[in-house]
């Protein structure tokens, strides 16, 4: 039988791809991680959130970010520092405002 791939290994392997902007396969390791019994945690989508922003696909970026209350994650800083910086590469000073606010009203500390 062949061993599966736990969490650890998941998210080392999404930051491998945060490291090298390899965001197509963040993409698929996160579709893996769908269909098989490993729960993405925050700190997962906290790599692969900022990988698809450092490969400049911001649109992505933050359509992940806004899926995780569906996927029941809670963002942290990290998480929204990686939105905000979605924000910032597509030029949506309005979004970032908001995710600011979005910040300071679910008490989500703002120093890292």
């Amino acid at each position: 039988s062949q061993e599966q791939p736990d969490l650890s290994s998941f998210g080392a392997a999404i930051r491998v791809c945060e490291s090298s902007r390899c965001w197509k396969h963040v993409i698929h390791l996160l579709g893996d991680m769908k269909n098989s019994t490993v729960p993405a945690d925050t700190a997962v989508y906290n790599s692969s959130v900022s990988a698809l922003t450092k490969a400049e696909k911001w649109q992505q970026a933050l359509a992940l970010f806004h899926s995780l209350a569906d996927r029941f994650v809670l963002p942290n800083v990290h998480t929204y520092a990686s939105a905000i910086s979605a924000c910032e590469k597509g030029r949506l000073w309005e979004a970032s405002l908001m995710l600011l606010e979005e910040m300071h009203m679910g008490k989500v500390s703002q120093n890292v």
